[in-house]
């Protein structure tokens, strides 16, 4: 799969459209020619073996020559990277659990916190990058429809500002206290949980469960 990889870019595909980096190869040869083939296209011009050897000597030529040879299997490349992200993330999780094993006598929340922090940091670096074109259909489609992608809160004149609660976003409201600001989120979870269906979670530090309800 790592192979396959490198064939489609020395043979014109696109490296951003893959979403790897050097160290998703298990073979460092591999990781290299990848790195080579970066640096070509950062520099505007299109990977393929004579430039990669020039610019990394110690990529033997015949390795590149053998995998431009193969060129006929570049039209699966992302499935080939799906797998190569696979067995990469594999890796990295065995290396974490490893990592987790050397702090099990630590205090345990240190070592959750430590986990928790390794993770996202791997799905931030997993989230890759979006061509404009991957993101103008869906936001048409947003468009279409209102502008209101997410749950809708209760007041609408809220809503035609943010465009209702939209996915994967944190909203904060701010004011002086006792200006409402907790029944404000009562009336959000509330609204989502009886009118729309869905489900609501609430995390409360000012006030008991029971007090809550």
């Amino acid at each position: 799969a790592e192979r396959a990889v490198l064939v489609a870019v020395l043979t014109g595909c696109a490296m951003d459209d893959i979403g790897l980096d050097d160290l998703d190869f298990y073979q460092q040869i591999h990781g290299d020619v990848w790195n080579a083939c970066r640096r070509i296209a950062e520099s505007g011009r299109k990977p393929d073996p004579v430039l990669v050897h020039d610019l990394d000597g110690k990529i033997d030529m015949m390795l590149l020559a053998d995998l431009v040879s193969a060129a006929d299997i570049a039209s699966n490349v992302k499935s080939h990277a799906r797998i190569v992200a696979q067995h990469s993330d594999r890796r990295w999780l065995i290396n974490l659990s490893r990592g987790m094993l050397q702090r099990i006598d630590q205090d345990p929340a240190s070592v959750a916190e430590f986990m928790r922090v390794k993770l996202d940091e791997r799905n931030r670096d997993r989230q890759g990058v979006k061509s404009l074109g991957e993101v103008i259909p869906g936001l048409l489609d947003e468009i279409s429809a209102g502008g209101t992608a997410g749950a809708a809160s209760p007041w609408s004149e809220l809503d035609d500002i943010i465009g209702g609660l939209q996915p994967g976003r944190l909203y904060t409201i701010g004011a002086r206290p006792g200006r409402g600001k907790s029944l404000a989120g009562q009336a959000f979870a509330a609204h989502v949980a009886s009118r729309q269906k869905k489900s609501a979670f609430v995390a409360s530090l000012e006030m008991t469960a029971s007090e809550y309800a």
